[in-house]
């Protein structure tokens, strides 16, 4: 079957929050989360997004989302892709439908239904919102009728934050998700979170591994020979136990627990006291310190990345800001994240102290 070029996204990267509607639906057990994570490793393969790093918490979740540009896939590939969310029977009703079409008004009439079929897919796919909505509603239908609940599940619409594709953005934002569940005193390790993309990695999944070390080769500039997701176990292993030491480094700078010799916590973060005793004499929570918090900045921020980066995303929305605005980038006040700046310039508890 022939099938028209169609072009989707262009290249981008978005870091995602979003949060549950009440107590009573919270993903705050294992097994919620253990499907909500499965549920996003089939709405990955369909749409052709990646989930860089992920984290998956009692009342949210938060993913660095890398939506890659394409123009076509073959028909093996979207069969795949189909067959990956909506399961065998539904593949096979496709292609129980062409064949029936065939018989009965012929193949062109049969090519053409299967296009447009085709084409409405792919629509969605390679497209972050299209991404969420599909996580969304598939973990939805999937809670409701499990729990026999009817009420709407999600919150507020998602949040987006455009990520510059740059190694120092990307890196602030992968830390930042990591540290999740530390924050959150979920765990005293990353390492032990079941539901992170740093926990996936750690029990030996593929793909968290693999998309780790590409993080990790960005941010260092260290260049790889092949392609992660395309190495052998015994390569992938190898290369991993390279780059994992670096990264957990990295994370526990940032977010390492100070304790006593006798163990006893001496900080785990900080009070919102302590924040305006220091943003009091003017100064600047540093890089490991921002971390022990909650930086606003990383979810309502709208765009993260440098000052070109910040104008570039702010030109291409201009008539989404008010007419007096005359420029994008705005520094992040009380912090330094590696001289990232936003767009939106936070006057209330853009830091807060971990809960």
């Amino acid at each position: 079957m022939t099938f028209p070029r169609v072009k989707v996204a262009s290249r981008s990267i978005y870091h995602t929050f979003n949060r549950c509607v009440d107590v009573g639906a919270w993903m705050d057990t294992d097994y919620k989360k253990e499907k909500f994570r499965e549920i996003m490793r089939k709405v990955e393969q369909y749409s052709g997004c990646k989930v860089l790093t992920y984290a998956i918490m009692d009342s949210h979740y938060h993913i660095l989302l890398e939506q890659t540009e394409y123009e076509y896939i073959d028909n093996e590939e979207f069969m795949r892709r189909i067959t990956c969310l909506y399961g065998d029977n539904y593949a096979y009703d496709i292609i129980d439908k062409y064949e029936r079409d065939k018989k009965s008004c012929g193949v062109e009439f049969a090519d053409k239904c299967f296009k447009e079929l085709k084409l409405k897919h792919l629509k969605r796919m390679y497209n972050v919102s299209e991404f969420q909505k599909t996580l969304k509603q598939k973990y939805a239908q999937w809670y409701n009728g499990k729990f026999d609940r009817s009420n709407s599940y999600w919150g507020n619409r998602f949040k987006s934050v455009f990520v510059q594709d740059k190694p120092n953005a990307l890196f602030m934002m992968s830390t930042y998700i990591e540290l999740n569940p530390i924050r959150k005193g979920y765990v005293k390790d990353v390492k032990d979170y079941r539901f992170s993309s740093y926990g996936d990695a750690y029990r030996g999944d593929r793909v968290a591994m693999a998309n780790i070390i590409r993080t990790v080769s960005l941010y260092t500039g260290s260049k790889l020979t092949k392609n992660p997701e395309d190495m052998s176990k015994t390569e992938l292993l190898k290369t991993w136990l390279k780059y994992s030491a670096w990264y957990r480094e990295h994370i526990f700078e940032r977010g390492e627990e100070v304790t006593d010799r006798d163990g006893n916590i001496i900080r785990k973060g900080f009070s919102k006291q302590q924040i305006e005793d220091v943003l009091g004499r003017k100064g600047r929570l540093n890089l490991s310190d921002s971390m022990h918090c909650r930086v606003r900045y990383m979810t309502d921020g709208l765009v993260f990345g440098d000052e070109d980066f910040c104008e570039e995303i702010f030109k291409k929305f201009r008539n989404s800001f008010p007419a007096k605005r005359k420029t994008g980038s705005r520094k992040m006040k009380k912090v330094d994240l590696g001289g990232c700046r936003t767009i939106r310039a936070l006057q209330i508890d853009a830091i807060q102290p971990p809960e």
